[in-house]
């Protein structure tokens, strides 16, 4: 098992089940992989949908995203971090 299987069985089920209500367990019993396994790979299950960003912009992205509303969906609060992010970007000019 990749990081990148675990974030998309992650996503799965945080689209299927909502993010507060799957639980590392449950990503991992997923995978076919222990607890310690997933934790080998990502920190939070908040880290294991920032795959693929540096680790400054993850641990970024997952301090935003804990902070949206509840009632906002965990793709709906990663699309409206990185639409401000973009936002941000092309205000200061780092963003063609």
């Amino acid at each position: 098992t990749s990081a990148r299987e675990l974030e998309l069985i992650a996503l799965r089920l945080f689209s299927k089940q909502g993010f507060e209500d799957t639980t590392v367990e449950q990503i991992a019993a997923a995978a076919g992989v222990s607890r310690r396994t997933f934790f080998r790979y990502f920190d939070s299950k908040e880290l294991a949908i920032a795959t693929g960003l540096s680790d400054v912009g993850a641990h970024v992205l997952a301090d935003v995203i804990a902070e949206m509303p509840a009632e906002l969906g965990p793709l709906d609060a990663v699309r409206a971090v990185m639409e401000l992010l973009f936002r941000v970007g092309t205000a200061n000019g780092n963003v063609a």
